[in-house]
């Protein structure tokens, strides 16, 4: 059984997988944000008994960007539906972007790994 993905800040979910939502059919849980522009801060990334704090820094083009222990962008995806994750890479050279980054990761010149590069971050 699929475990289900939920995002935590102090205490309240942010996103979270559930079948309570008009997007969910047959009982398969989809992916649901609560909070649309949450404060920064630290959060919880929980699924099943799997927890990882991840320092939320702000929403960039429809993605919830955050660091990492290991100081790496992670984008998760920011909209109901489908629930997509995966680290932030430069576009010129395909390297892991990293906190030293985040002033430039609204100039383009980055995107989600495995996206297509349509918006500032890339698009599914």
């Amino acid at each position: 059984m699929e475990q289900k993905i939920k995002i935590e800040k102090d205490g309240n979910i942010l996103a979270q997988h559930t079948t309570e939502s008009c997007l969910s059919h047959y009982d398969h849980p989809v992916w649901v944000v609560i909070e649309d522009d949450p404060d920064p801060g630290c959060v919880i990334w929980r699924q099943g008994k799997q927890e990882q704090k991840l320092d939320f820094l702000e929403i960039v083009d429809g993605w919830f960007v955050a660091v990492q222990d290991d100081g790496n962008l992670i984008a998760i995806i920011w909209s109901d539906g489908y629930y997509y994750a995966n680290l932030i890479h430069k576009r010129t050279n395909n390297q892991i972007a990293n906190i030293t980054d985040i002033d430039y990761v609204s100039n383009g010149l980055y995107q989600v790994f495995g996206t297509v590069p349509l918006g500032l971050l890339g698009c599914i």
